[in-house]
């Protein structure tokens, strides 16, 4: 019980700092904008939640949800309110995902079998920032360039669990979103932040299916 309510209070605790230099970002990227305040406690959950299920991973598949976790919160911050995704979460996510499953992958035996499965995955995730490159060329108001990179450490994310798992989570996220854009088309506003849904999903599966 100690371990848990340790966890919880780490999680939380990063959580609120993530979401403290967000709103920060936000300022120096948007002035005059701030986040909703149930952004926030959303967030909160998220970390707490994280920091739970981080006790009961490996180490490599805790880095993994630990790099996910940050960034959703990081970025859904700034997304749901500027509609922008920072380039600089995402790349360190992109480091902390590549290294933390290759090495897991690579510290298997034997090792042409765990290369074998490296290039796989790895594949895998290059396959999804591929399409919504073609789709942010053909329609970039709809999709854009923060999207493209933001899909590349989230697919190895997902495909830590199975790369089966990948177009579940692309129907996931473009269900969610699709009923977001309806809601908001009622009120008025013609675009939506995708980021947000591709991020929960991402972070939904990895809680549940590591």
């Amino acid at each position: 019980m100690s371990e848990l309510i340790i966890g919880a209070f780490c999680g939380l605790v990063t959580s609120a700092v993530i979401v403290l230099r967000a709103k920060r970002s936000l300022l120096r990227v948007s002035p005059g904008k701030t986040a909703p305040r149930f952004t926030a406690y959303s967030l909160s959950i998220i970390g707490v939640v994280s920091g739970i299920q981080v006790l009961e991973r490996s180490v490599a598949d805790a880095t993994i949800l630990i790099g996910v976790s940050s960034l959703l919160i990081s970025q859904v911050t700034i997304d749901i309110t500027a509609h922008r995704l920072m380039r600089f979460p995402t790349v360190v996510c992109t480091v902390v995902v590549c290294v933390a499953l290759w090495y897991r992958e690579l510290s298997g035996a034997p090792i042409d079998h765990s290369l074998d499965d490296v290039v796989y995955l790895t594949a895998c995730s290059l396959f999804v920032p591929a399409i919504f490159g073609l789709l942010s060329l053909r329609r970039p108001q709809d999709l854009g360039r923060g999207d493209v990179l933001i899909a590349f450490p989230l697919s190895m994310a997902v495909a830590s669990v199975s790369a089966w798992l990948l177009p579940w989570w692309l129907l996931a996220a473009s269900t969610s979103g699709s009923v977001h854009g309806a809601v908001v088309k009622c009120r008025g506003e013609r675009t939506i932040p995708f980021g947000p849904h591709l991020l929960i999903w991402a972070w939904l599966l990895l809680v549940v299916g590591i």
